[in-house]
């Protein structure tokens, strides 16, 4: 007789990206995705709810700029290498998200040393050293799903709804005909809620919205030169 039961691994899967790429940003959405679906009633933010969605029958998912960012990291590279040595973390359990680095560094610049000048927070370990850094860590990795911030912010539900699907607990005993499939279905309600309350529609360019701004795709323009925008395009084609 075939042994109906299995256990289901709720492994942490790490949202890897540069500082101020998204990463958090998309914690928050998918924190608010099981917030709404598990009807919850809990002074958690949505990021703690990420953090432990495993308490709710979901993998967690932990944003990380591998060690690279102006505030700790809790998983650094040599974390999740250690952890991948160990046997602990496979490669669908690494999320690669990616930001034009023009806003990155502009979001950078302005919400950690706005009293800098741009040649001062360039040359500083805030600037291009801080990107060039998480590059050569992020080489490091094979990532089983990549997103660009920008497909989030014009695409929310599409987006939003890949991630969730990507994270759903999967039947794991190899035994049952339904192996590797998903153990509960996507609410769609969810995804659209999840995407009216978190405003990333007012992310888009040419917004015009003060909320969330250095969040804003195309935040560049309104504080870099021609000349500025050339020297970063050159740096990221050296990378």
């Amino acid at each position: 007789m075939t042994d109906q039961h299995s256990t289901v691994t709720l492994n942490d899967h790490f949202m890897v990206g540069s500082a101020t790429s998204g990463h958090d940003f998309v914690m928050n959405m998918y924190g608010m995705y099981i917030r709404f679906e598990q009807l919850l009633q809990t002074e958690d933010t949505n990021l703690q709810l990420s953090n432990s969605a495993f308490e709710h029958l979901y993998k967690p998912l932990v944003a990380t700029s591998l060690g690279h960012q102006p505030v700790g990291d809790t998983a650094t590279a040599e974390i999740i290498i250690e952890g991948m040595d160990r046997g602990v973390v496979a490669t669908d359990q690494l999320l690669k998200i990616t930001r034009d680095y023009k806003d990155v560094l502009v979001h950078l610049w302005k919400g950690f040393e706005s009293d800098s000048t741009w040649e001062e927070f360039r040359d500083g370990p805030l600037g291009f050293e801080l990107i060039t850094s998480y590059e050569e860590d992020a080489a490091k990795f094979v990532y089983d799903m990549e997103i660009e911030f920008e497909e989030l912010v014009s695409s929310p539900q599409r987006v939003l709804t890949s991630l969730v699907n990507h994270l759903l607990p999967r039947q794991d005993n190899p035994e049952l005909d339904s192996f590797g499939q998903p153990k509960r279905e996507i609410s769609i309600s969810c995804i659209d809620r999840v995407v009216d309350s978190c405003s990333v529609r007012e992310l888009r360019e040419g917004n015009g919205n003060s909320i969330g701004l250095l969040d804003s795709v195309g935040i560049h323009k309104q504080f870099l030169s021609s000349a500025q925008i050339d020297e970063i395009e050159e740096f990221i084609g050296n990378l």
